[in-house]
This record gives structure tokens, sequence and C-alpha cells, in this order.
């Protein structure tokens, strides 16, 4: 997400939370991780000894990540927070859990229903237009729908969203993806797959609290 646009949100965010909601906790808790995880750990490497959440945080230098930080270091004291940072698979979701930020279901369950991608066969330099429906069927909440694309030399690429709180009900989600070769990915000609995954936490995560809960696959040609 971008950086200017994730701030925005999160200013939003701290102002609506005098409304406060478990879901606006948590959507704070998990822009400042997914922008600032990375910041965050560095500074507890490299910045000599942090005695407090207020010095650890406050090396962030900007207001509103500042105090979504020492509302999350507070919670569990600067010991705690620092050990979740210095996990060998730091966690965005699991962090936000830990700090009692975001919420976690173990008996969470979802199907997913309907799996596309349009076109079926297409050329590089299409768009290509992934489109999935689920179920819950007893509530995720905080988790994340993940697809990835696996070439014909079986490199991937793909991207996630998180959701939080989703109730029983169907949902839906779109995602787009552009077949421009690049240094990351060159798109081969030949037929690829599509995975798709809805999670309880993070998928593929080794931590607590994370389960897939849904997956399904689909074959795509790029020509």
């Amino acid at each position: 997400m971008n950086k200017i646009i994730s701030l925005f949100l999160i200013a939003i965010l701290l102002i609506s939370t005098v409304f406060s909601s478990s879901t606006k906790e948590c959507e704070l808790c998990t822009n400042l991780m997914f922008d600032s995880l990375n910041e965050l750990i560095e500074i507890a490497i490299n910045g000599g000894v942090i005695g407090s959440c207020a010095e650890l945080c406050n090396k962030l230098g900007i207001a509103p990540l500042c105090m979504v930080c020492g509302i999350a270091c507070d919670a569990v004291g600067i010991n705690v927070f620092m050990d979740l940072l210095d996990d060998a698979f730091p966690d965005p979701l699991y962090i936000c859990e830990s700090v009692k930020m975001c919420e976690y279901n173990d008996n969470a369950t979802s199907s997913i229903s309907d799996l596309q991608i349009n076109p079926m066969s297409g050329n590089v330099g299409d768009t290509f237009k992934i489109g999935v429906s689920y179920n819950v069927t007893n509530t995720i909440a905080t988790g994340e729908i993940s697809w990835n694309v696996i070439d014909p030399k079986g490199f991937q690429f793909g991207e996630f969203e998180v959701i939080i709180d989703q109730t029983p009900s169907t949902y839906s989600a779109v995602f787009n993806f552009q077949a421009t070769p690049s240094e990351q990915e060159e798109f081969p000609s030949g037929e690829y797959q599509l995975q798709m995954q809805i999670c309880e936490g993070s998928c593929g995560s080794p931590h607590a609290h994370s389960y897939i809960l849904s997956t399904q696959y689909l074959n795509f040609t790029i020509i």
C-alpha cells in the first residue's frame, strides 16, 4: 500500500477510534505493521538499548505511526514487543493478535465456491482479472485472501488482502495483474496455475491462530 495513502487512512482511523470498535483497532494495527514492520525491526536491531515503548515508537518519526505503535507496544510491554519483532518469522497479523488489537478465531471455517480468471488464454501484456467467491460459515476474525500465480518455470508471484471480522455470509473479491515482463517475472509462454487461499491468520504462517481454511486451483495459459 502506498505509504502516504496508508498514513491518511491511519489518521482517519485514529480519529474514528473515538467511536472505537475492535475492527478499527485491528485496521490501525495491521496498517502499521504492514507498512512499518521492517523499519521497527531495523530500529530494534540497530537502535541500541531501548528501554521503553515510547523510545522505540518515537523513532518512527511520524505522529500517527508513533501513536499506534505506542498503543500496541504498551499493551504487552517493551520486552514482549521486542521479542515479537525479533521473531524468526515476523508476522504482522500474529503481532496484532498478540498485542490484543486484533481478534482470532481458532474455529473459523470458510470454503471457496467459485474461482475465475479472465481471459483463460491471453497474451503477454494482457491484463488478467481474478474473481473469487467464498462462503464463511464460522467467523473469520482476522485473516487473508491470498493468491499466487505459478509460471511454467516454477516461479511465482501474488498478492493478499487482509480480512477482518467476516461473519457468516457469502463474500467476493477481485484482483488484477498485468502480464508485463520484468526482472522479477518473465511471463514465459505456457500453462500457469492460479492458487487461491482463504485463511484465518496469515496464509502459510507458522504461528498460532493461522490456518488455511480453503484452497482452490485454476489453470490458464499465456501465449
